[in-house]
């Protein structure tokens, strides 16, 4: 992440499913960030992405698509997430 050309973007999530999205010590954003080059920081539902505009755009995505599944009903494992996050960061890296 080049700080010259870094973002920071504002998301809000839903309570539900939060926990999840994180899971066990934060090791799912950990892992999000070390693939996207972005960091993440929370407070409440209240999540801040800073990192280049593109990267930025992609964990919006990610967490706007998370939250809508989680709306649906559905549970995603920790390897479930762990895995789309790793073919979204190969994707686009294309």
């Amino acid at each position: 992440m080049s700080d010259k050309n870094a973002i920071l973007r504002k998301i809000v999530l839903p309570d539900r499913g939060i926990e999840n999205l994180f899971g066990p010590y934060d090791e799912n954003i950990k892992t999000l960030e070390e693939l996207l080059s972005v960091r993440v920081t929370v407070r409440g539902n209240d999540i801040v992405v800073e990192g280049d505009e593109q990267d930025v755009d992609v964990v919006q995505r990610i967490f706007e698509d998370y939250s809508a599944l989680v709306a649906q009903g559905r549970k995603i494992s920790n390897a479930e997430l762990k895995s789309a996050f790793k073919q979204i960061a190969e994707d686009r890296a294309y």
